[in-house]
């Protein structure tokens, strides 16, 4: 086996730098190596220029506690080498919650995911730090939908009682102008019976008067 196998064989594959609970003495990173490999030589080394030498070998994976504080909660970062030579990078990241999520890398890609201490990392169910689960976000979904349908539905109630005013409105004042305009078809037409009955009674008065000079 060459240098170049032994590189390519050997990775980082999570890093818990902010445990549930205290962080002193819970602080961890996790190996992995497809073959067996000697850990001689190699050693980790922190954004802060910290060096933790490793020892002994590898097959598989192989989880390193730190008994003190050694990793950072914010802008952190982590190098995996072998006499100087960069083997394997975790990026810049930050674990502000205290909780049992990790920093671990799934299909080459390093998000924060629940932890799969010494296991597989589980890159089938992920879980993001900050992500709501996709049902969930299926149900605010419709959530939001609802509250604009009740939102639109109360406008639409709202305009409807407005409009529902409005001809109430129209018919009281088309009621008034209805009394009105029988009032005065009622006085017109008492006036017209009046100047009837006047005529019908000036004839009957000239009636009266021709036939007295007849006698």
């Amino acid at each position: 086996m060459n240098n170049t196998e032994i590189v390519s064989a050997l990775t980082i594959t999570e890093v818990e730098s902010n445990p549930a609970g205290k962080d002193s003495g819970n602080e961890w990173i996790e190996l992995y190596s497809e073959e067996q490999i000697s850990l001689d030589n190699y050693f980790l080394e922190n954004g802060d220029g910290g060096i933790f030498t490793l020892n002994g070998s590898i097959n598989g994976y192989l989880v390193i506690i730190f008994s003190g504080l050694w990793l950072d909660n914010s802008n952190e970062t982590v190098f995996l080498k072998r006499n100087n030579e960069i083997i394997s990078i975790v990026p810049i990241f930050a674990d502000a919650k205290n909780n049992d999520l990790t920093f671990r890398v799934c299909e080459e890609e390093w998000e924060m995911k629940d932890s799969t201490k010494g296991e597989e990392n589980d890159c089938e169910n992920l879980v993001e730090l900050n992500d709501i689960p996709i049902e969930e976000n299926i149900e605010n979904e419709f959530a939001e939908e609802k509250i604009i349908d009740k939102q639109e539905n109360n406008n639409s109630k709202l305009i409807k009682l407005v409009y529902s005013k409005e001809i109430k409105s129209e018919k009281i004042v088309l009621g008034k102008s209805s009394k009105v305009s029988n009032s005065e078809m009622t006085k017109s037409y008492k006036t017209r019976i009046g100047v009837i009955y006047f005529f019908i009674g000036i004839c009957v008065l000239l009636v009266v008067l021709m036939a007295l000079r007849k006698l």
